[in-house]
């Protein structure tokens, strides 16, 4: 059983800051909590016209691309004290008018003509940087909905709300996972907020699943994900004869969950929901991190974080003693768990649904054995993975995670190959199509007994520039490989 999250936003937001004293008259122009928290797609200093007299201004502005709305501010000279912020300005570029500008001996000028008239114009330091924006604006302008997708058939339903296979709009042979999750509260929408930015910013590792778009329909939010056609690594388990997996086998893809880690850890992201059924594999037999519903970035990679949360049989030491707070040790010992349940074909400390506490108290007691012969170098690494002091567990102790991948249970792979995927997964998966009972379905339309103002939802809308390819099925400039920055963030939202 997974016990939710909920954490708030840490310190006050960039609208907050910006118009706290008028926050019922600015609404519409402000940052809500969903936009400010999510990574840029794009960010740069700019020039930026003046409206009085017409001239670039002597000042650089901070420019953001969030969702489908162009986000700029004065750049401080000097970090700015929270009573004198700089204004934040939002731009929604759904409907705004995209023109190039003729260049001129200072860069090349773009501008955004906004439907009720108004004109924002900016000043790009050269050809490329220009092009790349009005690309990837074009892109944010591409609406998506329910009508883009034909589903297909039902692939899992939780209290979350459901995840559908679904076709694409080009090709009957694009296939795309849309998880749909209906906010009732706000509770919910800072869950769903944290997920969505989380799975934006960890984009780029072939060990994670890649949030592909996002769209709502009211209080519906609608995740569109890569579909992974080969189920995941609990059903892949109870294929197998014995209902377990080999120690090769085993080692093959808690290294590839590794990678998957070592990913989501450079970003200061805890997963912290790590088990068989969070582990999805792709049509090759590739192994997927997916599920960040209770995921935290923390300040840094020492950050601490104090909310209890997860499945019974795999929370930490640290997160039951609660005191100590938890970082992103909690993954290395979720990662012991993991191999355990891999070759022993059971977790180590489960005592039997609704036992919470009995299997916290076997846990703080590190009371588990392997029912199954298992070799010396697999004893070690769980028993170095599984250490109630978080400080001298495996991949956290020495070296860290360098430690981890160099134990003799890893003798047999070479790391290389395994990030480039060039391994030869030991199971290629029978995908599931032909499993699922296809029957009538339909996105969910949502529901009016909400909590939630429109406006706070706003900015849960996303489309990455390689899926607009795909949708539109004509290829962009060399924009859809540019540079990106998921780290960018205002002085004053520190």
């Amino acid at each position: 059983m997974a016990i939710p999250a909920f954490e708030g936003v840490m310190g006050p937001s960039l609208f907050d800051m910006a118009a706290p004293k008028h926050r019922h008259r600015t609404v519409e122009n402000g940052l809500n909590s969903m936009l400010n928290k999510q990574p840029p797609a794009l960010s740069a200093t700019m020039k930026k016209r003046t409206r009085l007299l017409r001239m670039w201004s002597t000042k650089t502005y901070t420019v953001l691309l969030k969702s489908c709305f162009l986000i700029y501010t004065v750049t401080p000279e000097e970090p700015a004290l929270p009573d004198h912020s700089p204004k934040v300005r939002v731009v929604d570029l759904r409907g705004a008018v995209l023109v190039e500008l003729e260049t001129e001996s200072r860069g090349f000028p773009f501008q955004v003509r906004r439907p009720d008239g108004k004109t924002s114009s900016f000043l790009a330091d050269s050809e490329k940087t220009r092009s790349n924006w009005l690309f990837q604006m074009k892109v944010c302008q591409t609406s998506i909905s329910s009508e883009s997708f034909t589903p297909l058939a039902l692939l899992g339903k939780g209290h979350f709300g459901k995840v559908l296979l679904a076709r694409g709009p080009l090709s009957d042979a694009a296939m795309f996972a849309l998880k749909e999750v209906q906010v009732s509260n706000v509770k919910q929408l800072r869950m769903v907020e944290n997920e969505r930015s989380i799975m934006q910013m960890a984009a780029g590792s072939p060990f994670v699943i890649q949030l592909l778009a996002g769209f709502r329909n009211r209080n519906v939010l609608t995740f569109v994900m890569e579909y992974a056609a080969g189920g995941d690594l609990f059903s892949l388990m109870r294929t197998q004869p014995e209902k377990r997996l080999s120690e090769e086998n085993a080692a093959f893809y808690l290294a590839e969950v590794l990678l998957g880690l070592e990913h989501l850890h450079s970003f200061a992201i805890v997963h912290r929901d790590i088990k068989p059924e969070n582990i999805l594999l792709d049509g090759d037999g590739h192994a997927k991190l997916a599920d960040f519903g209770l995921s935290k970035r923390l300040a840094n990679t020492k950050g601490r974080t104090f909310t209890f949360c997860g499945t019974d049989c795999y929370i930490s030491p640290e997160m039951i003693h609660g005191d100590w707070g938890h970082g992103l040790p909690v993954d290395f010992w979720q990662l012991g768990c993991l191999l355990f349940e891999l070759v022993n074909g059971k977790p180590a400390f489960n005592c039997g649904k609704n036992r919470a506490q009995a299997t916290h108290d076997k846990i703080m007691n590190l009371d588990y054995k392997f029912d199954i012969p298992a070799s010396e170098a697999c004893r070690s690494l769980a028993s170095g993975l599984l250490r109630k002091d978080f400080w001298e567990r495996l991949g956290v102790a020495g070296c860290g995670v360098d430690d981890l991948k160099a134990h003799s249970f890893f003798s047999g792979l070479a790391w290389e190959s395994i990030a480039q995927q060039r391994h030869q997964p030991p199971v290629v998966p029978a995908t599931v199509e032909h499993q699922l009972a296809v029957s009538p379905l339909r996105f969910c339309q949502g529901s009016a007994k909400s909590s939630v103002e429109a406006h706070e939802m706003r900015g849960f809308e996303f489309l990455k520039a390689e899926t607009h390819v795909s949708f539109q099925g004509a290829k962009g400039p060399e924009a859809i490989t540019a540079e990106r920055s998921c780290f960018f963030s205002f002085d004053l939202e520190r």
